[in-house]
């Protein structure tokens, strides 16, 4: 069932960057995070995560990290960051990052080099900004905004996604999951668009809350709701993403 939700969850997220994005308008963050917060859950974290296509010129190791510092200058990382540098057979990445008290900030130059049949390099450049912030939620659409602001100067369209996260102890049925689910989708006003409640239980669906939203067909997509059950730490671990999940949970 994993590998259904990530191919299903690739295939949405390939389609509605294809189809771009729409604004309603109107800003009900604040709604969003009290139906979150309604839910009683513990360790409640959040996660923005933005990427694109690099619509600069080719940069060396060097220009990549100089970039990057401007990056982390932007978003108040100023000192105290490590940069790495990776290389494969399909290229190398360029990593600034920071393990902060409240909040863990990770911004990626990713190189990516193929050789064609003429026997040229066609090389692609692309741009990962990850900001994980610890035991809060409620900053999360700031950050949003301040991400997709650093990253549109370097990046023509950025794909920017809210990961909200919370735990119940033990383990839920599915009637609890069910209830749960309900629950958050009728404060948030979200109409189901697709769904699966067997194995890892996913709904995506679409609420007039959230500004933002990707056309999948003559669909809207702009909210995620993933329940899964951790065995290690035994806990329930719900996800609400904005506007699509795209990574494996």
């Amino acid at each position: 069932m994993k590998k259904v939700i990530s191919v299903l969850a690739l295939v949405l997220w390939c389609v509605a960057i294809i189809q771009g994005i729409d604004a309603l308008g109107g800003e009900k963050e604040a709604e969003v995070i009290q139906a979150f917060n309604s839910m009683s859950m513990t360790r409640e974290n959040s996660k923005i995560q933005s990427y694109g296509k690099y619509n600069g010129d080719y940069l060396t190791v060097e220009e990549q990290k100089i970039l990057l510092k401007t990056m982390a200058e932007a978003l108040g990382i100023v000192d105290n960051y490590t940069l790495q540098e990776n290389s494969d057979q399909y290229g190398r990445q360029v990593t600034l990052f920071l393990d902060g008290t409240q909040a863990d900030t990770k911004i990626t130059f990713i190189t990516q080099e193929t050789e064609e049949q003429s026997h040229s390099m066609e090389v692609n450049q692309y741009l990962k900004t990850e900001v994980q912030i610890e035991k809060s939620i409620e900053s999360a659409f700031h950050y949003k905004d301040t991400v997709d602001m650093i990253m549109g100067r370097y990046v023509e369209t950025p794909q920017t996604i809210i990961h909200i996260n919370g735990k119940y102890q033990g383990k839920l049925d599915t009637e609890q999951k069910d209830a749960l689910s309900v629950q958050l989708l009728e404060q948030l006003k979200a109409e189901v668009i697709v769904e699966h409640r067997e194995d890892t239980y996913v709904v995506y669906a679409y609420t007039p809350m959230i500004e933002e939203y990707k056309k999948v067909g003559k669909d809207k997509i702009n909210l995620t709701i993933a329940i899964v059950y951790n065995e290690e730490s035994h806990t329930t671990e719900v996800l609400l993403a904005t506007p699509l999940l795209n990574e494996d949970f």
